[in-house]
Order: structure tokens, then C-alpha cells, then sequence
């Protein structure tokens, strides 16, 4: 994806960006440059600006168009690490051609992926744990999509979150609630706790999907499973939902 740039620092820099990168969280929707550390082999290390892209400026006058002879397109390797391990490794290689003169740099957007060691943000429902294939073996079951299911406050069926959270090499994994789009969670009934609402974790690995039982979730709360959730014992079919 490319796209003007509007990059927040001196105009002396801003005049020899060679191409910018946006890395986003997908759950808070900001750009996380400042979360990560980057390298390119063979270029300088790159800047992250205010408004946290992460920029690199380029060693090479820009071209003018009718130069005969320009130099080739050069590659820019990019490997990205997250510094308190919150979203996992991301690497691309970028095809880059020379710059030109008042052409503006290109900018590449493109989305992280959260790890067991994710933050919800505060006043979101959220579910965070980890999943293991088996209780004997208690091997980690990475590549896992995981989704908190509620039951709707509209028509008392099965509610997707709409966010799909993908558990890391660790089997771990923080979902979360998204747009509900205008819907709600149903709440439980007294004597639960205030706020709690009814709702469970899908998880599908490969073509198969299994889940838990229901969950103790509350609205605007994390989460934390006591015990990771093992696989072999999800059941193939959602819980039974209770009568509103």
C-alpha cells in the first residue's frame, strides 16, 4: 500500500525520507513504531516519527526524471521485534526505487499481530490464557485463532466479538471484544457479580473449531484464565446458552 506522507519532523528530513512504515496495532487502531525495534541491513537506522511511523532517510541525492541512466532499484530487508514481546516478530523486504525529485516517499501500511504478552487495553472485555494440545503432553498449540463468543442482548443468539486474536508460539493469546455493531452482551442474571455477561472462546486450528464452557466475563474487564485450556478436551459444539 502506498500513500502520501505526512510526516511529523523537520522539513530537512522530511525532504530525503526514503519510504515510511506503519506498523498498527489492531486492537487500538494507533501506529506502534515506537514499540518496536528495526532493523534494515545496509541502510541506517531508522527514526519513528510523532505520529509513529517508522522512516528511513536515504543516502542518495534524489534522481531527476531525466537522468539517462538511473541506478538500479535497491532492498530494503525490514525486521521488526516488539520490545516487551506484545506482538510478534514482523519482517518484509521492500522493493525501492530511486527517489525522485518532488515525488513523495511511499508509505507502507501494515498490521501487527498480538501476543499472549498483549495488554488489553483498559475498559475493553477481553479474555487472555494459553492453549496446550493435551493435559499429559502440555505442548503450546501456536497458530490457533481465538475469539470470545457472547450471547446477544437483541435476540439472545450466539454474538461473534468481531476480533480474531491468533495464539503465539507459546500458546498464548489476548482476545478481544470489538464493534458489536449497535448489539450488546447479554448480562447474567442475579446473583452474578455487576457486569458479568455471558460468553465463551471459540478456538480453531486448521478447518476444525472447539469450545469452551462458559466464562466468567465481565463488561470492560480482562480475563486472565487460571489454567490454560487444552484441546483435546474443548468440545466440538458452543455451550448451551440460557434462556433470557
Amino acid at each position: 500500500m502506498t500513500a502520501s506522507l505526512a510526516l511529523l519532523s523537520p522539513d530537512i528530513v522530511k525532504r530525503r525520507v526514503m519510504v515510511a512504515l506503519e506498523l498498527v496495532d489492531p486492537i487500538t487502531g494507533r501506529l506502534a513504531g515506537a514499540d518496536m525495534r528495526v532493523s534494515g541491513p545496509g541502510f541506517a537506522a531508522p527514526s519513528v516519527t510523532r505520529a509513529g511511523q517508522i522512516v528511513w532517510t536515504d543516502p542518495q541525492p534524489p534522481l531527476d526524471p531525466a537522468d539517462p541512466a538511473p541506478p538500479p532499484d535497491r532492498q530494503l530487508a525490514i525486521e521488526a521485534i516488539a520490545r516487551h514481546g506484545q506482538f510478534a516478530p514482523y519482517s518484509r523486504t521492500l522493493t525501492l526505487p530511486v527517489r525522485l525529485k518532488d515525488v513523495p516517499p511511499p508509505v507502507y501500511r501494515d498490521t501487527l499481530v498480538p501476543t499472549g504478552l498483549y495488554q488489553a487495553p483498559p475498559g475493553r472485555l477481553a479474555a487472555a490464557g494459553m492453549l496446550i494440545d493435551a493435559a499429559a503432553s502440555r505442548q503450546p498449540v501456536a497458530g490457533a485463532k481465538v475469539r470470545i463468543w457472547l450471547q446477544s442482548r437483541n435476540d439472545a443468539a450466539a454474538l461473534d466479538s468481531n476480533y480474531q486474536a491468533i495464539s503465539d508460539t507459546r500458546g498464548g493469546f489476548v482476545a478481544v471484544v470489538g464493534d458489536l455493531a449497535g448489539d450488546a452482551s447479554m448480562p447474567q442474571k442475579a446473583p452474578a457479580p455487576d457486569g458479568a455477561v455471558i460468553g465463551w472462546i471459540a478456538f480453531t486450528v486448521g478447518a476444525t473449531t472447539r469450545h469452551s464452557l462458559l466464562l466468567p466475563l465481565r463488561r470492560a474487564r480482562l480475563f486472565q484464565a487460571p489454567a490454560p485450556f487444552v484441546w483435546a478436551a474443548l468440545a466440538a459444539a458452543p455451550p448451551a446458552l440460557p434462556a433470557p
